[in-house]
């Protein structure tokens, strides 16, 4: 296990899952499966996030849990894969690999945040996320990216009419 891999383990611990519940997966993805689901462990220095083409599938798994340690923290930003779709850019730089880059002005204001309630930014973002995030908001998030599915839609074929 791996230094970023070790701090996640930890992680799991110290959120209640029980040891013998954890199975670690060296030479596979996702990192950690365990009662409580699934985890891929990446760590980045610079707000880019590598995936190789065959970790590409998780991207697209909604039962997985990213675990993201930026720099040298002690405690991850913990994103689904909704969340890492929404809250990174992507980028292919290579056809092996994608890159995911989180805004430095987010990683600002989430460290203000964070800093202002006394708590980490996952902390934070937990917190953040469960107040907004209510049946009522998924439904009008799914309203709002349909139309706008629609929108570019239509959009298209306009310009393929003219």
């Amino acid at each position: 296990m791996n230094k970023t891999e070790q701090m996640a383990y930890n992680w799991l611990l110290k959120k209640g899952v029980k040891k013998e519940d954890i199975k670690y997966q060296h030479t596979t993805s996702p990192d950690f499966i365990t009662s409580e689901g699934s985890f891929e462990v990446k760590k980045t220095n610079t707000f880019n996030i590598f995936f190789t083409k065959k970790q590409m599938p998780l991207l697209k798994d909604q039962r997985i849990t990213f675990l993201i340690y930026y720099k040298d923290e002690q405690e991850p930003l913990v994103y689904d894969t909704f969340e890492m779709q929404q809250n990174f850019k992507i980028n292919i730089s290579y056809p092996l690999i994608a890159t995911f880059s989180l805004e430095k002005i987010t990683i600002t204001r989430l460290e203000k945040m964070s800093t202002a309630f006394g708590k980490t930014r996952s902390e934070f973002l937990d917190v953040l996320v469960a107040g907004f995030y209510t049946p009522e908001i998924e439904a009008k998030i799914e309203q709002i990216l349909k139309l706008q599915n629609k929108v570019t839609t239509s959009s298209t074929t306009k310009g393929e009419k003219q």
